[in-house]
């Protein structure tokens, strides 16, 4: 449920937005990689509604109990399940930042923080901790609190419905170690679209680059 909860909210948030969170999740459409990135200023607002099943769309005649309104980076919002909640971009170069997003499934917490996409580092303080950061193609440096019990750091590609790489989670145990709640609904998701692409590899006659390119190995 957290990682279907994650899912929903990014989704939402960036397809009702403008062509500019189609670039943050989908560069290589848009902006060749020898090219200099261009800044990506956002202006837009949506409006969420959370309940047990996730953050959705609100319900006709849902008006928001809170708004919150990202300006810079490093700001971090919390709010619960049960909030319909106005969700502001004023002016953020999506260029360089991106979203960490991470639930608490003892106090129904969604925590939202905008970081900076190539020099936050994600912070993990307890066991079964998530974090989703979106929006990159690379692991984030991480960083553990001092005095934790020793456990794997596990990171997980996480794709959206179409199977488009999003980002990454991050998480602090791995399942056989009880974090299986945490990580179930990234692993089917990641487990799916591994699936497709190689029924894809099965199906065409792909050269050896196109292979490595999606992550299959050359025979």
């Amino acid at each position: 449920m957290k990682s279907k909860i994650l899912l929903i909210f990014l989704i939402i948030f960036l397809l009702n937005s403008c062509k500019s969170w189609d670039i943050l999740l989908n560069p290589d459409n848009y902006i060749q990689r020898d090219a200099p990135i261009e800044k990506e200023i956002i202006y837009d607002t949506v409006i969420v509604w959370i309940n047990n099943d996730g953050i959705n769309d609100p319900l006709p005649g849902m008006k928001p109990t809170k708004q919150i309104i990202f300006t810079n980076i490093g700001q971090t919002f919390t709010f619960k399940t049960g909030e319909t909640i106005k969700i502001v971009s004023d002016g953020i170069d999506f260029s360089k930042a991106t979203f960490d997003i991470e639930t608490n499934l003892e106090t129904n917490d969604i925590i939202l923080k905008l970081v900076d996409k190539d020099f936050s580092k994600v912070y993990l303080t307890h066991k079964c901790q998530v974090v989703l950061r979106t929006g990159i193609d690379f692991v984030p440096k991480i960083e553990l609190a001092r005095g934790l019990e020793p456990e794997q750091i596990v990171i997980t590609p996480v794709f959206d419905d179409k199977c488009n790489k999003i980002g990454f989670q991050i998480r602090y145990g791995s399942v056989e170690r009880g974090c299986k709640k945490e990580a179930a609904e990234v692993i089917k998701r990641f487990n799916a679209c591994v699936k497709n692409k190689l029924s894809k590899i099965k199906s065409e006659n792909l050269d050896c680059g196109l292979r490595i390119k999606l992550g299959i190995p050359c025979k």
